[in-house]
């Protein structure tokens, strides 16, 4: 009979170990789909400050043609003032 008691305690401790860690794996997995989560997320701002970017450079691009087109512009106009 002794050995049926120890035998249940000892049942019974691996059982409560066991539980203990499914809930630190519950916990971990938790943890991970929360880090995954976070990464997609800064995966896409990351993206979109990219676009943001790529978006003013095009921006500074048509920005600086426009200022070469006025200079030849303004250039083109002193010439005919001083003519006249």
């Amino acid at each position: 009979m002794d050995e049926n008691k120890r035998l249940t305690t000892q049942c019974k401790q691996q059982q409560t170990q066991i539980n203990k860690l499914e809930s630190e794996n519950q916990i971990l997995n938790k943890n991970y789909a929360d880090y995954e989560n976070e990464m997609e997320r800064l995966k896409k701002k990351s993206r979109q400050a990219d676009k943001a970017v790529e978006n003013l450079k095009q921006e500074v691009d048509e920005s600086d043609k426009l200022n070469e087109r006025l200079q030849v512009e303004i250039q083109n106009l002193r010439k005919e003032i001083e003519r006249l």
